[in-house]
């Protein structure tokens, strides 16, 4: 699939959600924590059910939609695997291959997000 390990790289950037909580509002980027999960959670069933489908222009549709949605908030280790899937989207049973580590990275990058909504955040 790929020759680069992508557990080198971190589930989620704190310093960066700290650096956007101290130039804007914390409540904003708390609002924002809290949203991620529903939002990746949404292009992950998309994901799916083009996989399901066998449609590959829904796929790279919906790879791209959460490969962005990563970015904007540097969960750059799911960000990886979202880019790996869409770089296989034309290539279905590839891409089902990809779903399950896709999906367990999701599940990673979700539960650090509440960690860092419970106590992460806010520390100096």
């Amino acid at each position: 699939m790929t020759s680069k390990d992508p557990e080198h790289l971190p589930i989620g950037d704190l310093e960066y959600l700290q650096h956007i909580s101290s130039v804007s509002s914390p409540d904003a980027v708390r609002e924002l924590i809290k949203s991620a999960p529903t939002a990746v959670e949404k292009e992950l069933r998309d994901i799916r059910a083009a996989i399901a489908n066998y449609d590959p222009e829904k796929l790279k549709e919906a790879c791209h939609a959460l490969k962005g949605a990563c970015y904007s908030v540097q969960v750059r280790r799911l960000a990886h695997y979202t880019k790996q899937m869409e770089e296989h989207s034309a290539d279905i049973d590839s891409a089902k291959e990809l779903l399950p580590p896709l999906e367990e990275v999701s599940r990673e990058t979700i539960a650090w997000w509440h960690t860092v909504l419970e106590k992460d955040l806010y520390r100096a």
